[in-house]
């Protein structure tokens, strides 16, 4: 399975080097933007062409991809471009927002009903309206997970809360995007059960290794 991962606006690709890394070391080919528009014209010119390569008797990767299982995956403006690429690509199943969410606050109603989205974000993040009402839209079709990140130690603040803010996602909260790929592209159903209900790790968990817990909702699953 492949897994596109969109850094944030005016970051470097490489400023992400451990969730690349430890999406890689789960079996995934990742492949970085350069940059994110937050349009999907980076997300799909690289899936076209990591699919040409895949089709090439001459290349590394001939025949090892399995351009039917994409997710993407994004920081901030990359959150934006993944959205976009599930919406516009048919390649693309699902997307993991990190510190994201549609400035309109309808993008997540434009998701086919057949694919999945999901948005980890900060308890005091600047991205915290815009995830919570693209979520929020009543529009959403798409079987759609909104997973907060509570408890941090930051000076970030939003809605009265402060603590885990803009950087929250593909850092301290790498775990949940590696967990859902694992899910919806790696045919491990059994994570589900970490993502909706009401107790799984993702619902109302510790997020381990740093301070704080999980604060997950999910719809139309």
């Amino acid at each position: 399975a492949v897994v596109v991962w969109g850094p944030g606006g005016g970051t470097e690709p490489g400023a992400y080097g451990g969730i690349i890394r430890r999406l890689a070391s789960h079996g995934f080919v990742v492949i970085a933007l350069r940059e994110s528009p937050g349009n999907a014209t980076q997300a799909i010119p690289a899936l076209n062409w990591l699919e040409k390569k895949n089709k090439d008797p001459n290349d590394p990767l001939y025949q090892k991809l399995d351009m039917t299982k994409v997710g993407c995956s994004g920081h901030s403006m990359g959150g934006l471009e993944s959205e976009q690429a599930l919406i516009k690509d048919d390649r693309v199943i699902t997307a993991m927002l990190n510190n994201s969410g549609d400035l309109g606050h309808t993008a997540m109603s434009q998701v086919s009903a057949s694919k999945t989205v999901g948005i980890v974000y900060g308890e005091g993040g600047m991205e915290r309206p815009n995830a919570e009402a693209d979520y929020n839209n009543q529009g959403v079709k798409a079987p759609a997970c909104l997973i907060k990140m509570t408890g941090g130690q930051g000076n970030e603040c939003q809605q009265g809360e402060c603590g885990w803010g803009h950087g929250s996602g593909p850092w301290g909260g790498m775990a949940a995007t590696v967990a859902w790929m694992r899910w919806h592209l790696g045919g491990e159903d059994f994570r589900k059960a970490d993502f909706v209900g009401t107790s799984g790790k993702y619902i109302n968990g510790a997020i381990i290794g740093q301070p704080g817990k999980w604060k997950g909702q999910c719809k139309n699953f």
